[in-house]
């Protein structure tokens, strides 16, 4: 697990969780984020995360103003659109198939097919 991926984890489990102050924790430092490097993991984890987009606007003002300058105003994405957004950004890409990937997991898991982790590394 790269550590990209253990850091979106981390920030997907302080969005999720039922203490309102981690979430608040998480918004703030992914406001203060370099936005250009790090805008497939805000779309991913506005994707994924339950946090509301109110919350959103309130704890991470500056990347609501990036996110709502090409996405529809309080719209969630689906991969596809994370995927168009982030280009040839390697990082990025990574990220969003590795989520895909975690995605499928949890769909063939929720079936009664027990996967433990589907392989995503990827060679340029």
């Amino acid at each position: 697990m790269t550590e990209e991926l253990v850091e979106y984890e981390r920030l997907l489990q302080m969005l999720d969780s039922s203490d309102k102050e981690n979430m608040v924790v998480a918004l703030t430092l992914l406001n203060e984020m370099p936005y250009k490097d790090n805008v497939a993991k805000m779309m991913l984890l506005r994707k994924e995360s339950r946090t509301s987009w109110d919350s959103w606007k309130e704890h991470a003002p500056l990347i609501v103003g990036e996110l709502t300058k090409n996405v529809p105003i309080g719209a969630m994405f689906d991969f596809q659109t994370v995927l168009d957004y982030v280009g040839n950004d390697k990082k990025g890409i990574e990220l969003c198939v590795a989520r895909i990937a975690e995605d499928m997991r949890k769909s063939l898991v929720g079936r009664g097919i027990e996967v433990k982790r589907i392989n995503t590394d990827m060679e340029w």
